[in-house]
Formats: C-alpha cells, structure tokens, sequence
C-alpha cells in the first residue's frame, strides 16, 4: 500500500510523504517515524551485498534531470548577465562623448580660472575621464 505513495523503505518514510497517505493520522505517523529512527540507527551497509541496481538507475535519473535542470539554468543566466553586460556597455558608449564634452568645459574652466588668477585653484582634479569609463 505505501508503496503506491513512493514509501518503499525506511528511508522513503517522512512527515510529508505520510501526511499524503489516506487514512494515516498523527499517532499512526508518530509511530511509523519512531520505527524508521529505529530501522536507520540500526542499518549498517554491507559492502558485499552491494547497491540495489534498481535503486542506483533511480537515483542517476534523479541526478541527471538535476543535472539537466541546473546546466539550463546557468545557460539561461549567462545569456542573461552577457546580454546586461551589452546593455551596459552601449550605455556608457552612448554617454561617453558627453563626458568628453564636460570634462573638456572643466578643463577650460580650470584653464580660465588659473589665467585670471595666476595660479591653479585649489580643489579642483585635472579634468579627464577616468580610464574604466572608457571601456576596454
């Protein structure tokens, strides 16, 4: 009968898998958890016997449509950061000959400043993009 609901062993029995089984109330699930604490702290493998075939061909599917999940995942994420990646780059393409433009007003600004003054103001930077705004 459990079987029907995905409980073969001790180890397929949980609150959650139990709380799906008609008929099962909590002092009959309590139970069955207590019996599956004792089936676990009593298991010892043996090694000789081996690994059910059945149960490994499960588990490799299992782990192979994880596989499949998270490698479809990552695919969609890098094509997400590199399309992010583009967008960012056209942007700061774009603004680039703005900031040309401003830094060159800073940069007479500077120049008019130090002519009428005879020196450098203090305070101001030398008016040039910074070389990670420029791009690669």
């Amino acid at each position: 009968m459990l079987a029907s609901y995905g409980i073969e062993t001790a180890a397929d029995v949980s609150p959650a898998a139990l709380k799906g089984v008609p008929g099962f109330g909590p002092a009959f699930i309590e139970r069955l958890l207590e019996w599956q604490t004792l089936m676990l702290q009593g298991f010892v493998f043996d090694p000789r016997r081996g690994l059910d075939p059945s149960r490994l061909a499960v588990l490799e599917r299992e782990h192979a449509l994880q596989r499949a999940k998270l490698e479809t995942e990552m695919r969609r994420t890098k094509d997400a950061l590199e399309q992010a990646s583009a967008r960012i780059l056209a942007a700061r393409e774009a603004l680039l000959p703005e900031m040309e433009k401003a830094a060159h007003a800073v940069a007479q600004a500077q120049a008019d400043v130090a002519c009428a003054t005879g020196k450098e103001p203090p305070g101001l930077a030398s008016a040039t993009i910074p070389r990670a705004l420029r791009g690669p």
